[in-house]
């Protein structure tokens, strides 16, 4: 299965694209046709491939790859044919490895006799501020109750909320019956805090206080870090959450967890 790369890496790579102008395969139906480097242009983020033998092009959708710093890159677009020797198509927004390049995300957590190993997905959400325009009293206080729970300080907005909605999502019976929220799972992670769901029965020997090694796995990064527990908050007989405050993380890994979290390039 393909793996999509969040919007700051597609970023990057499509200016990079833009200055190196790789190679292209088009695959279409299962059709490949080669794009030399000197047989495409780029304007306004439309490519316009001349010299194409668009007979082997059987569709208006088409996958098109590229190497990138040793990876393979690939992203979908639709094609137009002006004539029998052209193809156009626009660049998009967001590219993806495919799925001989993309490696499952996880994360191991280490503290003390606990060990913890889980999928790492990407939270994605919007930047917000500390507090949300026209959040009630009501909520706020929530919101204060919770962090402190969470054992964390200062502004982290982003991942009470994201621990309020995971809570909530929880109490609806079809998650509950279905196993959405299979355990171990990353509630949240960024550049300050890590939120983790595990079985209580699992917290045992957990301390807060403890000092740990985490390392989350992403393709193209591995980011290790020292965290401190900052709260065991059981929710159920069977389900508690786990707070983790970074403690020490190199500024790139910093910035790396930033951007997967957020929709703003850390500064």
């Amino acid at each position: 299965m393909s793996q999509q790369l969040n919007r700051i890496e597609s970023e990057y790579i499509l200016q990079d694209f833009l200055i190196t102008r790789p190679a292209l395969q088009i695959i279409s139906n299962g059709s490949s046709t080669p794009v030399k480097i000197t047989d495409y242009s780029v304007d306004n983020g439309v490519m316009y491939c001349n010299g194409v033998d668009t007979h082997s092009i059987l569709s208006e959708a088409v996958s098109v790859y590229f190497m990138h710093r040793g990876r393979k890159i690939g992203f979908e677009s639709f094609i137009r044919l002006p004539d029998k020797h052209t193809v156009t198509m626009e660049l998009p927004p967001v590219f993806f490895l495919p799925a001989e390049e993309a490696v499952p995300y996880y994360l191991r957590a280490r503290f003390s006799a606990c060990q913890f190993v889980m999928d790492f997905p990407s939270s994605g959400i919007e930047s917000k501020t500390e507090w949300i325009e026209g959040d009630s009293e009501h909520q706020q206080t929530r919101y204060l109750a919770l962090r402190e729970k969470l054992g964390f300080s200062g502004p982290c907005v982003n991942v009470v909320h994201k621990v309020i909605e995971y809570l909530e999502k929880l109490r609806q019976p079809i998650n509950r019956s279905s196993g959405s929220f299979d355990l171990p799972f990353v509630v949240w992670t960024d550049h300050r805090h890590i939120v983790l769901s595990v079985t209580s029965e699992s917290t045992g020997s957990l301390c807060v206080g403890s000092i740990g090694e985490c390392i989350l796995n992403s393709k193209p990064r591995q980011v290790r870090l020292t965290g401190k527990i900052a709260s065991v908050m059981k929710v159920s007989s069977s389900l508690s959450l786990i707070g983790i405050s970074i403690t020490e993380i190199q500024r790139e890994d910093a910035r790396f967890l930033f951007e997967q979290a957020y929709t703003s390039a850390y500064k």
